[in-house]
């Protein structure tokens, strides 16, 4: 069952994603905004990606009371890496009816869950070695499943999970990579949006908290920086409606 509201009409579908087969009027504080905060820096109290992702969040609830806040900390329960029990599971056609292949699914499914439930998605990436923490990329191998949020044509893969998500991609980096003599070394926020995209999610901004090795003064005025971008998204995510 998918619900998306348009306008004051909130309109449920069931099976075919372009009939919907119930129409429900809405009033004020019917549809409550879901965001799942998803983390990886290891720095935790020190995090520059840590505390970016939380003033955006802070600044979604100041508008949004009411909204629930799932929190994925890879760093406090690092999901397993991807092995042979979950390649077997992850293929095979009667996975969901064997125990041993449950148990297999069993983080993943629930990764699934806490996506397919969120209108607005954080995801906290340090860059490291250039890339994504390990901790983030294990949770990328748990929700990229065939038939689940993805599904192979004969044009490429078709994204299934429901794209009217913001997506906010909160990335902290010693150098600048937005631009300069090292934007080509960046294999991170691409590499984020290529992967989100694959499953559906097309609605993505990336806040960079950048340059924080330059010295004391730099790394304070780019956390100013990423402070007032992360607000700003917050202000006008907030003012669009919930789908």
């Amino acid at each position: 069952m998918t619900l998306r509201q348009v306008n004051q009409v909130a309109w449920v579908y069931w099976g075919n994603p372009d009939v919907p087969v119930l129409g429900l009027r809405l009033t004020k504080g019917d549809i409550m905004t879901t965001v799942l905060n998803v983390q990886s820096s290891p720095a935790k109290a020190g995090s520059a990606s840590r505390a970016t992702s939380q003033a955006f969040i802070d600044g979604l609830l100041a508008a949004e009371p009411d909204a629930e806040v799932l929190t994925v900390d890879l760093v406090d329960n690092p999901p397993a890496h991807f092995g042979p029990d979950q390649l077997r599971a992850f293929f095979a056609p009667d996975a969901e009816g064997s125990p041993d292949m449950k148990a297999a699914l069993a983080a993943s499914d629930s990764y699934l869950a806490q996506l397919e439930k969120a209108d607005v998605i954080v995801l906290g990436a340090p860059m490291h070695n250039f890339s994504v923490a390990s901790t983030l990329k294990a949770w990328i191998d748990n929700i990229l499943r065939v038939g689940k949020t993805f599904r192979y044509t004969e044009t490429g893969p078709v994204g299934l999970v429901d794209g009217a998500k913001k997506v906010v991609i909160v990335i902290s980096s010693g150098a600048v990579y937005s631009e300069g003599p090292m934007a080509g070394c960046d294999h991170c926020g691409q590499y984020l949006k290529d992967i989100l995209g694959i499953i559906g999610l097309h609605d993505v901004t990336i806040i960079r908290a950048e340059g924080l090795a330059y010295g004391p003064e730099a790394a304070e005025a780019a956390m100013a920086r990423a402070r007032a971008d992360a607000e700003a998204l917050a202000t006008a995510t907030a003012a669009v409606p919930v789908h």
